[in-house]
């Protein structure tokens, strides 16, 4: 059996495939080097074993790439889209008291 996307195996003769580290992905079938794992770019993340990495939700970022995970905007700012690698600071007269 080919390796599924978000695995690879270099050994032959392998039982099973092994999964990519958290923060990156695979997207491809039969891969067989870790390095065929591709980190997430900025504004992303993925969990271990993806094939793809997910947008951060509205309200959170990502500034790094390879990340397993997204960071709530700070108190005093915000971000409406998806996929952001930076929160902005709210407008003179409004506010965000939430992280």
């Amino acid at each position: 059996n080919e390796c599924d996307v978000g695995t690879y195996e270099p050994m032959e003769g392998s039982s099973e495939c092994s999964l990519c580290d958290a923060g990156t992905y695979q997207p491809n079938k039969g891969s067989t080097m870790k390095t065929d794992c591709i980190p997430c770019e900025a504004g992303s993340y993925a969990l271990t074993g993806k094939g793809e990495c997910n947008d951060c939700e509205a309200g959170s970022y990502q500034s790094l790439t390879g990340q397993m995970e997204c960071n709530e905007c700070d108190v005093g700012t915000y971000e409406p889209m998806e996929g952001s690698s930076e929160c902005s600071l709210c407008d003179a007269g409004t506010y965000q008291p939430n992280k």
